[in-house]
């Protein structure tokens, strides 16, 4: 991704499923020197929430959790910074992934049902109005489509201009 412009280019895949954080690291870093030297300035790498990527900031000097100031690393020669942060909408699915697989929780001693939420769709599916929460089966029989979609975790690096 481009941060002046539209657009976004794949810079490299890899299948990262069982990846260490220290190789995932050395991965990144493989990436960002070959950038740099093809003269692309990266000035983010933006991660899902997954725990490796968390690891692998860290060992980059980075701690990208919220309460955290120090959400960014230097390059090996300390002259560039690097942002690390999440993606957002991989953090709401998190959120979501949780709920469904805790069934019940409670925030100020209210009680948060996942049934809730399925009866709500049920709900609207019989009397056939979709309400603006949006809530859709892809929302809530979501497990079938993550099993579909088994890749790893992911990495963008977001380009300055």
């Amino acid at each position: 991704m481009n941060l002046c412009e539209s657009w976004k280019a794949p810079i490299a895949f890899f299948f990262s499923n069982g990846l260490t954080a220290e190789t995932q690291k050395e991965l990144v870093i493989a990436c960002l020197e070959r950038l740099s030297e093809d003269g692309f300035k990266v000035c983010a790498l933006t991660l899902d929430g997954h725990a490796t990527n968390v690891a692998m900031c860290r060992l980059l000097g980075a701690d990208i959790c919220p309460t955290s100031t120090l959400n960014f690393f230097l390059s090996a020669n300390g002259s560039k910074k690097t942002q690390g942060f999440f993606y957002a909408c991989h953090l709401i699915k998190l959120v979501r992934n949780t709920q469904h697989a805790y069934k019940t929780f409670s925030i100020d001693e209210q009680l948060i049902a996942w049934q809730l939420l399925a009866d709500l769709h049920e709900t609207q599916k019989v009397v056939g109005l979709r309400l603006a929460n949006k809530l859709s089966s892809k929302h809530i029989s979501f497990q079938q489509q993550k099993n579909e979609s088994q890749f790893g975790h992911t990495a963008s690096f977001i380009f300055c201009g």
